[in-house]
């Protein structure tokens, strides 16, 4: 996939969940169970916790450097990000959904077609272990990653 084509399919998603988000009250965000015991304000916690860490991914490939949770159980990650948010008012964490969003795309933008496609080998090793291309081709429910929560959301809310 292009640089293009990803950073229109993360705009999509995106532009999808905040359709979503946009449709809900405030209180169904901070209370209604969405995925299991997450809540619609945990989900973002998580999505925004996402974009921060794939920031930094690009980065530590452009180094030759594994991204730190490559290969690791994303449930710890994931658990330890909503934990950091739970006291964050729903503005705070919206604010903060944007800023990584945007912070996001505009990294992917700059990337030159040479380092959009570079792939980054272990340490000491010629094993290919991602390269940032691929990185962001990643699907949950069918869509990327907000379209897929965002998909996911709409079903409770619609019981």
């Amino acid at each position: 996939m292009t640089k293009e084509e990803s950073i229109q399919r993360l705009k999509n998603g995106h532009k999808r969940f905040l359709q979503v988000i946009n449709s809900l009250s405030p209180k169904q965000i901070v209370s209604q169970k969405v995925l299991g015991n997450w809540t619609t304000k945990d989900v973002i916690a998580h999505l925004l916790a996402w974009n921060w860490e794939q920031l930094k991914a690009v980065d530590k490939i452009l180094t030759n450097h594994k991204p730190e949770w490559w290969g690791q159980d994303e449930t710890v990650f994931n658990q330890k990000e909503i934990n950091k948010r739970a006291n964050c008012g729903l503005d705070k964490i919206l604010k903060e959904f944007d800023d990584s969003f945007d912070a996001l795309v505009l990294r992917i933008n700059s990337l030159s077609e040479r380092d959009w496609y570079y792939e980054a080998s272990e340490k000491g090793s010629d094993s290919k272990a991602i390269n940032i291309d691929s990185m962001f081709g990643y699907t949950y429910q069918g869509e990327d990653h907000e379209g897929g929560h965002a998909k996911q959301i709409e079903k409770v809310i619609k019981k």
